[in-house]
């Protein structure tokens, strides 16, 4: 969006229901002036005065904003700092409206639960109360309005043999959906030397549900994927589409250190970040980091999720380790192999297949790609974004020894009698 949207200098931009039926009304008095026949009484003020991220961006990835009339009013959700540079650099204008933090949270709290699917029962207050305190309020404009959307358009579609590869954001995501997608398609591209992973980022080949697919294309035809259909997310497991839980599809989770997490998160938000905005602190962040602040959530409650699952449905949750992965990369390759039901054979072993697959799939190689170093994805990110170094123990050049203690700290009191450790 900071790239395809130029601002005008009478542009408004604004939040939220109340206040957009009021700036409508304002600026258009002229226009309508017979009050018995405006457009607020048979439109919805969210139609009239559309969120730039949550309805023009995601409906239609670059719309028509020719169609607007001057004043064209807007509305959004993002902090000051996202804004595109064409907005704060030309003359329109912003009116911004805050309310007191308790009304806040008790009215976000109840609209959240109206949005929920029923089959997951309510948030309870206390528990979305403390991570509200610590500032841990999902981006519910880009995750949670998809969610309902997952449930219903995707539940209706969902087969038992689907895959979804699930991570938080920079914890070997790219890595794994090559690995993934090569294994489930060995048979169908044997050649290794004329495979599609040469001319297609891994992105482009295992499509998040709900940054592309569901973005993209507001109801996207998944008729056209075969089986057994790839997908990935970044959604935590209590957001879940139910049809996902109830079926006999399988869950690969990876997951990585924190500080490996946190360092990789850093640097990719900062390739991703516009230039003017110069780069966020990474001492900034951090403190965000550790209070939960995340597009997913709390990176630690997003572990925690999937693991116990891991533990309860062994069958159906395969929680693999960034840094294991690294170490002993045939045997958990094996193991996911063996996992999605397709293991490799004896033959297979013998000419090599394994070592061939790991070889297609290492970083050196997928960065090296020309599609890798120069192409795009659709949602206007560059490739080579995706790929910085690959490292266990990145962080040791990044973080200091009471940010380490800290992180520590954390993990030990949310993994408590869990099990899980790093």
């Amino acid at each position: 969006m900071s790239t395809t949207l130029q601002a005008q200098d009478i542009d408004i931009l604004l939040i939220t229901t109340w206040l957009k039926a009021i700036l409508f009304a304002i600026e258009n008095r002229a226009r309508n002036i017979d009050k018995n026949r405006h457009p607020l009484l048979v439109n919805n003020s969210h139609d009239l005065v559309p969120f730039l991220e949550l309805k023009l961006y995601v409906d239609k990835q670059v719309p028509d904003l020719t169609s607007f009339t001057s004043s064209r009013l807007f509305a959004t959700h993002l902090p000051f700092s996202s804004l595109p540079e064409s907005v704060t650099c030309s003359v329109s204008k912003l009116v911004y409206l805050c309310r007191n933090p308790m009304d806040t949270f008790v009215s976000f709290h109840h609209f959240s639960n109206k949005l929920r699917p029923p089959s997951f029962g309510p948030n309870i207050l206390e528990d979305v109360f403390d991570m509200f305190c610590i500032g841990s309020v999902p981006m519910w404009t880009l995750l949670g309005s998809c969610v309902g959307l997952l449930e219903g358009e995707f539940g209706e579609t969902s087969k038992n043999t689907d895959i979804l590869l699930v991570t938080t954001p920079k914890s070997g995501t790219t890595w794994l959906k090559a690995i993934l997608f090569v294994i489930e398609n060995r048979t169908r591209y044997a050649d290794m030397n004329q495979h599609l992973l040469l001319a297609n980022n891994p992105h482009d080949l295992v499509p998040f549900l709900e940054l592309k697919l569901y973005v993209d294309k507001q109801v996207p035809d998944l008729t056209s994927f075969t089986s057994p259909r790839l997908f990935a997310t970044h959604l935590p497991f209590s957001s879940l589409p139910e049809s996902v839980m109830c079926s006999a599809s399988k869950l690969v989770y990876l997951c990585r250190n924190p500080m490996d997490t946190f360092v990789s998160l850093h640097h990719f938000a900062n390739k991703i970040r516009p230039p003017s905005l110069g780069p966020n602190r990474l001492e900034d962040v951090f403190d965000m980091f550790c209070k939960g602040v995340c597009i997913c959530g709390p990176f630690w409650d997003h572990v925690l999720g999937y693991w116990k699952e891991s533990l309860e449905k062994p069958q159906k949750v395969l929680f693999l380790k960034y840094e294991e992965m690294k170490e002993e990369p045939i045997i958990h390759l094996k193991r996911l192999a063996e996992f999605l039901g397709c293991s490799f054979s004896l033959e297979e072993e013998t000419l090599g297949v394994v070592d061939e697959i790991l070889r297609l799939c290492s970083f050196d190689h997928l960065s090296s790609l020309e599609v890798n170093k120069n192409g795009k994805l659709s949602s206007g990110e560059e490739n080579k974004a995706y790929f910085r170094r690959g490292e266990v123990g990145d962080w040791k050049n990044y973080l200091t020894d009471e940010m380490v203690d800290r992180l520590v700290q954390i993990g030990e009191q949310k993994f408590v009698e869990s099990g899980l450790k790093f």
